[in-house]
């Protein structure tokens, strides 16, 4: 096969996916719950011998408002059928998703007693935590943000669900390593502040250094400017107009709309903070 072929091989690729059964649509073929055709057979092409059938116009016209509603009626059946077999299949994967150590983490109302976990850097590399309390749940901010108070101190902090855990005796004051904790998901993290910026040379792209709202300084982090400009336009924009750094300024008059996103790739490596 010649490397200028590859365009027709694709195409027939997508042509025999789309007629074959589906398992996420309970065996239905992709074009079948698009449609409502049947899925093709490599025999649909085959030519048999036969005569001709003739029919007039009208005969035509009644038999496709026919085969519409027959159509119609099929397609909403198989839908409703579809929309059960993915519900029972997304169910399922969630609560096995669900079942891995801290990967959803606990859901608190108000009146719950829960102990709370501190943050501090024990080794240039690892987190250290200890969990402290007990605590009253005050207000629930979101799924994952809540303000806690302290039964003793009277303190009243905002805190991320991943630190915060129903109330136990056993569990107070216990250290262990942060990672072991924390499991980070798709969701539930919301930036608080931009409250840095800087140039990976390696990656050729800027990155913004982030505090998390609910964490402490030392879990802020390093993530790629495109992902923060997207995810937090407006913070992100606020940032680089009170920024007064080379980099900042460089960052500002790329991300800027028509900036020349190219032009990071000649920045002076001699300005400011790089990796």
């Amino acid at each position: 096969m010649a490397t200028n072929q590859w365009p027709e091989i694709v195409t027939v690729m997508m042509l025999v996916l789309n007629q074959l059964p589906s398992p996420s649509l309970g065996g239905v073929a992709p074009v079948t719950a698009m449609s409502g055709r049947p899925a093709m057979s490599p025999t649909d092409t085959m030519m048999l011998p036969g005569g001709l059938v003739s029919v007039t116009l009208q005969e035509v016209a009644d038999k496709q408002i026919s085969n519409i509603s027959d159509a119609q009626l099929v397609m909403d059946q198989m839908h409703k059928q579809l929309s059960s077999v993915n519900a029972a299949k997304r169910a399922k994967s969630r609560k096995l998703y669900e079942k891995q150590r801290g990967v959803e983490p606990a859901q608190f109302v108000v009146g719950d007693y829960v102990l709370y976990r501190d943050v501090w850097a024990h080794s240039r590399a690892k987190l250290r935590t200890k969990w402290f309390g007990p605590a009253e749940v005050v207000k629930v901010t979101s799924n994952w943000l809540y303000d806690v108070r302290n039964l003793i101190t009277g303190d009243v902090r905002e805190a991320h669900a991943t630190k915060l855990k129903f109330y136990a005796d056993c569990d107070l004051h216990i250290a262990s390593d942060f990672m072991d904790h924390v499991a980070h998901n798709s969701e539930g993290y919301e930036v608080e502040d931009i409250v840095d910026a800087r140039y990976n040379s390696r990656a050729k792209s800027f990155e913004a250094k982030i505090k998390w709202r609910g964490l402490q300084d030392v879990q802020n982090s390093w993530e790629p400017a495109d992902n923060i400009a997207e995810d937090v336009p407006v913070l992100f924009k606020a940032f680089c107009r009170r920024g007064a750094g080379p980099i900042v300024k460089r960052m500002k008059k790329a991300y800027e709309p028509g900036g020349l996103m190219g032009e990071v790739m000649s920045f002076d490596e001699g300005h400011g903070e790089e990796l």
